[in-house]
């Protein structure tokens, strides 16, 4: 059996450590995923929950992370220990769990993996030796989410045999889809995935694009913990919180979508994998993002990379542009994409086979 740790607000919105688990049973292992939540989930594969929620502000904020980390290592061991006897592999989903697997490796022989897929700290590696050492020598191998992840904190290790690759491509069928064209005389359908959070230019897109230059040409869909928010000229519908298994069919409906994660915010952003370019990407819609080494090879005629330090002005643009094509069908090219499949993100995990 294959147990797979990992640290979320709830499984309700996990879709990475799913995706993960199934491609593991399809490969004839069993699987386990043990979590640590801030609230209990009903979910569609096997798990056990751990509830650890210190919410209480009377403790200072040292104290409270100080209990949650005290808390994962205790659960670590203890969901171990009483299963030790079936778990063949083990694969730590957040980097909270590597005291805790640090320590196994010492005294047990059973092997162990780390996702680093999106949270990690090149600081915490010191250089690339340490780093290779930790993930590859001292544990079993390594998981990242894109190549230009692992160079970025392995360097010239980055191509090792205990090096793999599990992008966080949609869990769906393969094929290919058609970008399709706008409809003269119709708004635009333009989405916002995710929530409002420092670098991800929300607020700023719904406050540029609320004028009365779009009032006639576009329609804001808002996906995620948005809070409810009043548009002067602008058409929007706030459709709240959603399951990860659920926005492959909502953004079938959906023209463009925005994708934006502020490189200069945090390396973590410049090398981000967002799930909601891929999402749009197999959905068909045309894409507006900035620039990341990451994606950047997804990019065709129907992507448009603006510049984050010119933001207001490349993306009001950008999205004029689009609107100018209502009327000009001679612009409106078709192209068909190849859609995007977890299965075809995957290098390496030669321990499964």
């Amino acid at each position: 059996m294959i147990i797979y740790f990992i640290r979320t607000d709830s499984l309700q919105y996990e879709a990475r450590g799913e995706k993960f688990c199934k491609y593991v049973e399809h490969h004839g292992y069993a699987v386990l995923m043990a979590a640590v939540v801030k609230k209990n989930f009903k979910v569609n594969f096997r798990s056990i929950q751990k509830v650890v929620n210190i919410g209480n502000k009377l403790i200072p904020q040292w104290g409270r992370h100080l209990v949650k980390f005290v808390a994962i290592q205790y659960f670590f061991f203890k969901t171990y220990h009483k299963r030790r006897e079936q778990i063949s592999h083990i694969v730590i989903g957040n980097y909270e769990f590597l005291p805790a697997a640090l320590i196994l490796a010492l005294i047990s022989r059973t092997r162990i993996y780390i996702d680093l897929h999106e949270h990690y700290f090149t600081r915490l590696f010191i250089n690339p030796h340490f780093a290779n050492f930790i993930l590859t020598k001292w544990l079993d191998g390594v998981i990242f989410a894109n190549h230009a992840r692992a160079e970025d904190l392995l360097g010239q290790y980055s191509g090792g045999e205990k090096v793999s690759i599990v992008r966080n491509f949609p869990d769906i069928k393969g094929g290919s889809i058609v970008v399709n064209n706008f409809h003269v005389n119709q708004k635009i359908k333009l989405a916002i995935v995710g929530n409002i959070a420092p670098g991800r230019f929300v607020e700023e897109s719904i406050r540029y694009l609320d004028s009365n230059q779009f009032a006639s040409k576009i329609e804001l869909h808002l996906f995620g913990r948005i809070p409810l928010i009043k548009t002067l000229f602008v058409e929007h519908v706030n459709h709240g919180s959603f399951n990860h298994d659920e926005i492959d069919d909502l953004m079938q409906s959906i023209d463009v979508s925005l994708v934006f994660y502020d490189r200069s915010y945090s390396k973590n952003y410049f090398l981000c994998e967002p799930n909601r370019f891929f999402q749009a990407y197999n959905a068909g819609n045309k894409i507006i993002c900035f620039d990341h080494p990451s994606i950047s090879e997804f990019y065709d005629d129907h992507v448009l990379v603006i510049n984050e330090d010119n933001f207001k002005c490349e993306f009001v643009q950008a999205v004029s542009s689009l609107t100018d094509k209502l009327n000009n069908d001679k612009n409106n090219n078709e192209r068909t994409r190849k859609v995007l499949t977890y299965n075809d993100g995957i290098t390496g995990l030669k321990w499964l086979k």
